[in-house]
């Protein structure tokens, strides 16, 4: 359940993510990991939930939940795909108490990736019909400036580029 970047990139002290980014799964999941890496003068945080506990498995893309709610969420769109993975991500702009965030988040079921409402649709339909009994929401997450997160998008490409799983 780890990501793991190139060696430019250095792991940190392990961080608890922020708690309201997938609030609705991380009341419950069956296993979480919270890490943080630095190259030197960019952080960067990940937010990995797995989640196992829904009696119907097409329900479990639905009980990730959004990134973050609505009212905080001041700018999102798709970005990518990444040289490496070619993954499409989808990122928003998050208000918190200590200032806009930037975060690049996707979700997965039975080892397909989804950044689109259309794709987890897709993948809960799959799940039913597979009887997949396992859904992930991955974030990488950066610190903005204000009205400013180029530093922050630049230090996700990055590490979001190199990410092996």
């Amino acid at each position: 359940m780890s990501l793991e970047p190139a060696a430019a990139w250095m792991a940190v002290a392990p961080v608890e993510a922020d708690s309201l980014l997938f609030a609705e799964a991380l009341s419950s999941p069956d296993a979480r990991g919270d890490r943080a890496w630095t190259n030197g003068s960019d952080t960067v945080r990940s937010v990995h939930v797995v989640y196992r506990s829904r009696d119907e498995p097409a329900d479990l893309l639905g009980g990730l939940g959004p990134v973050a709610p609505d009212s905080l969420v001041i700018q999102e769109r798709l970005v990518g795909p990444l040289p490496s993975s070619g993954r499409i991500l989808r990122q928003a702009v998050v208000s918190t108490p200590d200032g806009p965030i930037l975060v690049w988040y996707w979700y997965r079921s039975g080892g397909i990736e989804a950044s689109t409402a259309l794709e987890r649709r897709f993948l809960q339909l799959r799940a039913f019909f597979n009887r997949t009994r396992q859904a992930e929401a991955i974030a990488l997450v950066s610190s903005c400036q204000p009205r400013a997160c180029d530093i922050a998008a630049r230090a996700l490409f990055e590490l979001g580029s190199e990410l092996q799983e």
